[in-house]
């Protein structure tokens, strides 16, 4: 990857919610991406979160403050709210599901491919992420210091 990576990426997870994450196995199958970009000063930013299951992530919430909260480990994991309805209807509404944030990413305006189209970069912003080229802006604020020395 060159040091001119046009995609700054900055993870947004504590680490006692990344460990409760591999915990619970938030991740263990493929889940859904979502994207949310707005122009930031003819820059972008944007925030990318995965599509998971609700009472997947209060699992995560759980796990994350079990080392601070001991007590939670002793409660049971919210109970099933009981279906009085017809069983088909209830198969048709599925799991709820909820964007659970992964990172913020960025794009200077003069790094953007698109600067007449949000949908577009968001577009480029994804694939950047998903191909692995994004550059991970702590690692962006360092060299920039260095270079100013």
């Amino acid at each position: 990857m060159s040091d001119e990576s046009p995609v700054l990426a900055q993870g947004s997870l504590p680490a006692a919610t990344f460990a409760a994450i591999q915990q619970v196995g938030l991740f263990e199958h493929p889940v859904p991406l979502l994207l949310t970009a707005q122009d930031d000063d003819g820059g972008i930013r944007a925030i990318l979160a995965a599509i998971v299951p609700a009472r997947d992530v209060e699992k995560v919430e759980r796990a994350s403050r079990a080392a601070e909260e001991p007590w939670l480990a002793s409660v049971d994991d919210a109970p099933e709210v009981p279906d009085f309805g017809n069983a088909s209807d209830a198969e048709a509404e599925g799991v709820p599901h909820v964007p659970f944030a992964l990172g913020v990413i960025l794009r200077f305006p003069e790094d953007r491919k698109h600067p007449d189209s949000v949908d577009d970069e968001a577009m480029d912003l994804l694939a950047t992420l998903l191909s692995g080229q994004a550059m991970d802006a702590d690692r962006k604020r360092v060299e920039n210091l260095l270079r100013s020395l």
